[in-house]
């Protein structure tokens, strides 16, 4: 027989409904004649469940019974498909065997837990569709940073977790946890100007070096001062390792947050990079690995520190750490004497695109060759 399956075909007595077996003659409960008011009952039970149909003829009750054998069979030789999994299952496994490759994984898991997860997290795939992305990333634009009053999400990051989801679709359809579709791909995310930048003036660069020069937390001012005069990232900046600077052939190594995990930048050590790496040196306590490092020995948070220092010197409440990098394009730019793709490879841009938000400041340059058309013309 079928395991799990039970199949059978019965008399059933019309006046009180009872079952017995092919052949019986009279119904044990009521008396009647089963070979004058009778009824053949087909059954099967599949999965603990019962299923009966009830005719007037055992020839009819045989091929009910031979298709429900029928299905059976093909059922047992096409395959279970695997249950849809839920977005959280897609996660944990990402997470855990590719997350940890990517160059940076807390920014993923900082996505995950702060929004997807109680958004979506227990949602199969195959119910998360285009318009739900679409009113999520709409519930986004009302939300502050904390979660009150405030400063609005920036598009970038409201972006950046709809992203999220789209990335844990094609992970599991790429590893086959999933055969369906990337419903991100049908949403049109907002989009934002990711060129800005936001260079200190001149004033602003002579009084932030004048309070970076006499701050008494000289690990902190020190790393700052290093971001101007290398425009690395605060990141690349206060990771920096003693073990990536060659004080004899002067190039230092960077992990650059936009390029292949296991891929470094390296760069030439000028003079004042040198300097301040030597006051830092100076400064380093016990056998921290790190460069720029707390009193303790950890990996510096500068957010707050910053604060403080930017309060000091007078800055625009706009200004970031980041900014730090943008006054060391923007000024080594408008040198004139350094093309686009130098500078692209000092700052690491994986591509010049993100370096030719800077070429707006090289435009004396233009006019300084265009002038020369007066001589050559005459």
């Amino acid at each position: 027989m079928f395991t799990g399956e039970i199949m059978a075909i019965s008399v059933q007595c019309l006046s009180c409904y009872c079952t017995y077996k092919l052949g019986t003659k009279s119904c044990r409960k009521c008396g009647s004649n089963l070979q004058r008011t009778r009824k053949y009952k087909a059954m099967v039970k599949k999965n603990g469940r019962w299923k009966t149909k009830s005719v007037e003829s055992l020839q009819l009750a045989q091929q009910i019974e031979a298709k429900w054998k029928n299905e059976i069979i093909i059922e047992s030789l096409i395959p279970e498909s695997a249950p849809i999994p839920m977005l959280e299952d897609i996660w944990e496994r990402f997470d855990r065997l590719h997350n940890a490759n990517l160059k940076s994984p807390s920014f993923w898991r900082k996505l995950w837990n702060t929004r997807v997860q109680k958004e979506f997290g227990n949602w199969r795939l195959d119910q998360i569709k285009p318009q739900d992305i679409s009113e999520f990333i709409c519930s986004m634009r009302s939300l502050s940073r904390t979660g009150k009053k405030g400063r609005p999400l920036a598009t970038a990051t409201i972006v950046g977790y709809a992203k999220l989801i789209g990335r844990l679709y094609s992970y599991g359809i790429k590893n086959g946890l999933y055969d369906g579709r990337n419903p991100l791909k049908q949403v049109e995310l907002p989009r934002f100007d990711n060129q800005v930048t936001n260079p200190l003036t001149d004033d602003e660069l002579d009084r932030l070096l004048g309070v970076l020069k006499s701050w008494q937390n000289r690990m902190v001012a020190l790393g700052f001062m290093f971001c101007l005069a290398t425009g690395k990232r605060t990141g690349e900046v206060f990771g920096l390792r003693w073990e990536d600077v060659d004080f004899e052939n002067a190039v230092m190594r960077f992990e650059i947050k936009s390029m292949v995990k296991g891929r470094s930048q390296y760069l030439p050590m000028n003079e004042m990079a040198r300097g301040i790496l030597v006051e830092a040196r100076q400064e380093r306590r016990g056998r921290s690995s790190l460069v720029f490092h707390s009193c303790n020995g950890k990996q510096i948070h500068y957010r707050w520190p910053w604060t403080r220092i930017k309060e000091k010197a007078g800055l625009r409440k706009e200004i970031r750490p980041h900014d730090l990098r943008h006054t060391f394009a923007s000024r080594l730019i408008s040198t004139g004497k350094v093309d686009l793709y130098t500078l692209q490879n000092i700052l690491g841009h994986k591509t010049v695109a993100m370096t030719k938000r800077y070429a707006h400041l090289a435009d004396h340059t233009l006019k300084e060759a265009l002038d020369l058309v007066d001589e050559a013309i005459r």
